[in-house]
């Protein structure tokens, strides 16, 4: 049976710190030499293990996790070797998606009023900028498609939302340019409907996404294929980026209900975040495979509930 959205929120915190104790020991490890984000595997979810423990602070009141989050880059000369690193293109391989979890590391910091990631954002925003300028119909319709790393929508998402924040109209401009072809009817029949994805994002669920941050009711076909896709059990996780679309479908559903005021998205969002969060073979146990960034998927799908935190 569905947690109610009152035992959901009840469990929120308890979840967090679950999920940020994995991410703390992923954070902490030294697998390559960037200097500030050189744990969980790699750049991108080191980024995001960094937005997920600042996350997890803030939404717990529990200042351990911060001191791990910000460890690393208490140096000024770390923090502009990454910054410049990301100037020079030395990291091109993370656009669109690493720069744009960037930039919601920036937002979340700028929460408590910590700055130490706007330049690194800022540079990262400029290549997005670039990137987004330079894309043909063709570009759109395989990016929108994208469930990995190559995914336009997530970025335009993130884009959207640092640019909004910090008054950027071109980077606005832009962003609503693209949201608007990629959302056009004749487009969007190209992109498909297919929820059964070997990636780690939900395509679907994005969209549900940027047309609720932008005000829009999400076409009638998104949204049945959005409450069609039930968490998905063991034997349906047959690779490991999969185990992340569970948390990241949650996302879209989220999304879904404010959009509608449809109580199902919410009970779905629920029992997708719910159910991962039990599924620790799935976020935890490997970390080769899982336990370097499943679990920060899991804190963004659970801070998206502070901005309804009412029954």
């Amino acid at each position: 049976m569905v947690e109610t959205w009152r035992e959901f929120m009840s469990a929120r915190n308890s979840r967090l710190a679950i999920l940020g104790d994995s991410i703390c020991e992923a954070l902490s490890r030294h697998d390559t030499a960037h200097p500030v984000f050189h744990g969980c595997f790699d750049w991108h979810s080191a980024v995001h293990g960094t937005y997920a423990l600042l996350a997890v602070s803030r939404l717990t009141g529990d200042e351990s996790y911060r001191s791990v989050a910000l460890r690393s880059s208490n140096r000024s000369a770390a923090l502009a070797s990454e910054e410049e690193a990301i100037r020079d293109g030395s990291l091109v391989e993370e656009l669109p998606y690493g720069f744009a979890w960037m930039l919601h590391l920036d937002i979340e910091a700028g929460k408590r009023e910590n700055s130490r990631f706007h330049g690194m954002a800022q540079a990262s925003r400029d290549h997005l900028l670039a990137y987004f300028l330079g894309l043909t119909g063709t570009d759109l319709i395989e990016g929108a498609q994208d469930p990995r790393h190559g995914n336009l929508v997530w970025a335009l998402f993130a884009l959207y939302s640092w640019a909004r924040l910090h008054d950027d109209a071109e980077s606005v401009a832009a962003a609503d340019r693209l949201v608007v072809e990629i959302l056009r009817g004749p487009f969007l029949s190209q992109i498909g409907m297919k929820e059964d994805v070997d990636g780690f994002l939900s395509p679907l669920h994005l969209l549900a996404m940027i047309c609720q941050q932008r005000g829009i009711e999400p076409d009638p076909a998104i949204l049945n294929a959005i409450r069609g896709a039930a968490p998905l059990a063991s034997h349906q996780i047959r690779t490991p980026y999969r185990a992340g679309l569970n948390f990241s479908r949650a996302w879209g559903c989220y999304a879904a209900w404010l959009a509608t005021d449809d109580l199902r998205y919410r009970n779905l969002y629920v029992d997708l975040v719910a159910t991962h969060v039990g599924m620790t073979d799935y976020w935890r146990d490997d970390y080769l495979a899982h336990g370097h960034w499943v679990a920060q998927f899991g804190v963004f799908a659970l801070a998206l509930s502070e901005s309804s935190e009412s029954p």
